[in-house]
């Protein structure tokens, strides 16, 4: 009997869902897909037609668990990430740690932030580097930074263009943080730094071109 293929992760839908499932009941092969938007969350999908949702994670000890979070279609894609996230914060996170009177620092949230968009083998690079491009804000508790602040540091800092490429994951931690209630709601919202000579804004132009 085959093992089920492991598939990338991919952003879910019913129609990707219902072609893996006519894949599976083709080739014979179960196949466990896996979802871009909530890290850890998977969809089994046997040739049975036996859909259903699981979640892998570490605790925050380190070990790993999974759990079941119901079948597809009855749990739907949005309800089995909404049930994805919610485990997993308590899963990873003691009680008083995900209470935003916790004094929680953009250090533990740039550390525990499951939702970046990027491959695993880059997500210990890419923590690195906000670490280091936000360093004067690490270990403040967040209830008390100041964004307007934070806005200032990202239109001083030295190297734009790199704070430019970081500043998208950064604004979907803060929106994770947001929506899971780590963090307070803000209505700020953090702009890239501006184009400080001419061949910067050059670049910027042709980037526009291209992307247009």
């Amino acid at each position: 009997m085959k093992r089920p293929r492991l598939s990338p992760p991919s952003l879910l839908s019913d129609s990707v869902i219902e072609r893996i499932t006519t894949e599976v009941h083709t080739t014979g092969q179960a196949q466990i897909i896996r979802d871009s938007h909530c890290p850890g969350l998977r969809l089994v999908v046997a040739r049975s037609s036996n859909l259903r949702w699981t979640l892998v994670t570490l605790n925050h000890q380190g070990r790993k668990e999974e759990h079941i979070l119901g079948h597809y279609p009855r749990v739907t894609i949005a309800q089995a990430r909404a049930k994805g996230w919610n485990l997993r914060l308590r899963i990873q996170m003691p009680e008083s740690y995900v209470r935003p009177t916790s004094g929680i620092t953009l250090a533990k949230l740039i550390f525990q932030c499951e939702g970046f968009a990027v491959a695993v083998p880059y997500l210990a690079q890419l923590r690195a580097r906000l670490c280091h491009a936000f360093r004067p804000f690490l270990f403040l508790p967040w209830s008390g930074v100041d964004r307007l602040e934070i806005q200032k540091h990202i239109d001083a800092y030295s190297s734009p263009g790199n704070m430019r490429q970081l500043l998208p994951p950064f604004q979907a931690m803060l929106l994770w943080a947001e929506e899971q209630g780590l963090i307070a709601m803000s209505g700020v919202v953090l702009v890239p730094p501006k184009a400080r000579n001419a061949a910067e804004l050059a670049r910027l132009d042709d980037l526009a071109v291209r992307m247009g």
